[in-house]
């Protein structure tokens, strides 16, 4: 088990020592966005903004911060603007996807991962999360290919068992389901 509680210890006495490091706010935002503090998560990467500006990755974990605190078109805006500052940045693509399905935006989030995939090929986060927006779409056959593809990059990928899973199902293929449900109980 991961000690955060530490971690944001050891990451406070960081920033007293170097009050203008935005990573230390960077690092100490993650910790705190695991230990559920997201509204002290998103001050510490509005901090990390401030003080570069112009790192993506922080645009990208602050909007990420404000999809948990449900912020939908806010966490959008951020990602958008961490792609504007990295276009070639796979995991904000795949963030901005999760948001926009959330939104129902089912084609742009299908756009944005086909997006991650084409700058990422081997990112099964990628594949997952399409399979999850083709699984709303009632495309199983689709999200079963995908799932099926997160799976051959990650071999332990539970999720995607399981995800795989629910769409065998839903096309009637029950004991694929019941074989998908035991592989993930491995992981």
């Amino acid at each position: 088990m991961k000690d955060y509680a530490a971690a944001t210890r050891d990451l406070t006495r960081a920033i007293e020592l170097a009050p203008d490091d935005a990573m230390g706010y960077l690092n100490r935002a993650f910790a705190l966005g695991e230990e559920g503090e997201y509204k002290a998560e998103l001050t510490d990467l509005d901090k990390a903004i401030a003080l570069k500006p112009g790192y993506a990755k922080a645009f990208c974990n602050r909007g990420f911060a404000k999809y948990k605190l449900n912020d939908f078109r806010a966490a959008i805006a951020d990602y958008n603007k961490a792609i504007e500052l990295d276009p070639s940045y796979a995991l904000a693509f795949v963030d901005r996807a999760k948001t926009k399905s959330v939104l129902n935006d089912f084609s742009g989030a299908i756009a944005d991962l086909n997006k991650a995939i084409a700058l990422t090929p081997n990112l099964g986060v990628a594949y997952n999360d399409r399979g999850l927006v083709k699984m709303a779409l009632k495309d199983y056959r689709g999200a079963i290919a995908d799932y099926s593809q997160a799976i051959e990059l990650y071999t332990n990928y539970g999720d995607a068992y399981k995800n795989r899973a629910a769409a065998y199902e839903k096309i009637g293929e029950p004991a694929k389901a019941k074989a998908d449900l035991n592989q993930a109980a491995m992981f």
